[in-house]
């Protein structure tokens, strides 16, 4: 069984770090992401999408997807986040995401 001091790389996860707009096709947001932090660490997780709505002070966050991920230090790739009900929603209404 691996632990912090056998594998420093289980305690220091890596940082997911994403691209702020996402590419939507059908009910599908594809999200570049890649992996920073220690060698030997492992990004790994879900991610989530989400878009602020409203105006003024009503703004508020909504989910629009989520996607798991799971990647080495250094690494990168295009996540397929599916888009939940109130996301396609926003995205077939003003033609975009992000």
């Amino acid at each position: 069984m691996q632990t912090c001091l056998t594998n420093p790389a289980l305690c220091n996860p890596g940082l997911l770090i994403a691209a702020g707009v996402a590419q939507v096709k059908g009910n599908v947001a594809l999200l570049r992401v890649r992996c920073a932090g220690e060698p030997g660490a492992r990004c790994r997780g879900l991610a989530k999408l989400v878009a602020r709505v409203g105006a003024g002070r009503k703004k508020r966050s909504v989910l629009v997807g989520r996607a798991r991920f799971n990647l080495p230090t250094g690494g990168a790739r295009v996540v397929r986040a599916k888009l939940t009900g109130r996301g396609l929603k926003l995205v077939r209404r003003s033609g975009r995401l992000g």
